[in-house]
């Protein structure tokens, strides 16, 4: 996460700050709470640095507040990736016991398939390629134009976010919008679209 990387190279450069001169170290405080905090969040620390102040040793003072406020907006990010990551998998999981539910609907009704060569079909689908999904999607007669350019659409989305070379935990933070799209949709998309998203795992 980048906005994370940023606030631990500040409170790294704030636990070095015992190296930099009293202008220097003036310098690191504007900066860091010019470019990460805003301004309701600077007035509640009531910095000296922004008011007048007598001697360093207030601004040492500045620079452990603006650390332990840089420490607590870092965890607080993280928990809220945390939380987001785990909704995620519950939007994913549910969307898998869609297409298990699917899968069963299937092996039970299709009476024109023998048992062996389902079983083989519901296996193929769990392991199909993009351009499979593709064709699959273009095949289905009873989705208009329209939708099917949508979830077409979708398709090279889901496509370009598995190819990158984004942490897993931002594949899914970008895919976040389609899982949502998808669990609207029927359960025909769902089954073709699912197995796309689990390329991310």
């Amino acid at each position: 996460m980048e906005v994370v990387k940023l606030l631990d190279d500040y409170i790294e450069k704030l636990d070095n700050a015992q190296d930099l001169s009293s202008s220097d170290l003036g310098q690191l405080i504007e900066k860091i709470t010019r470019v990460v905090l805003d301004k309701d969040e600077v007035v509640l620390l009531r910095l000296n640095y922004y008011n007048s102040y007598e001697d360093e040793g207030e601004l040492w003072s500045d620079a452990e507040k603006l650390k332990a406020k840089l420490k607590y907006k870092r965890a607080t990010i993280i928990d809220e990736n945390k939380a987001m990551e785990e909704h995620e998998q519950r939007e994913i999981e549910k969307l898998r016991l869609q297409v298990e539910l699917a899968k069963e609907s299937s092996a039970v009704h299709n009476h024109n398939i023998n048992n062996v060569e389902n079983k083989n079909i519901i296996n193929n689908t769990m392991n199909i390629s993009f351009e499979d999904a593709r064709k699959t999607i273009n095949d289905m007669s009873s989705l208009p134009e329209n939708e099917i350019e949508e979830i077409q659409n979708k398709i090279n989305a889901i496509e370009e976010i598995v190819n990158s070379k984004d942490s897993k935990s931002k594949k899914w933070t970008k895919a976040k919008e389609i899982v949502k799209w998808i669990a609207d949709k029927g359960v025909d998309v769902g089954i073709t679209l699912l197995p796309l998203l689990l390329k991310m795992s």
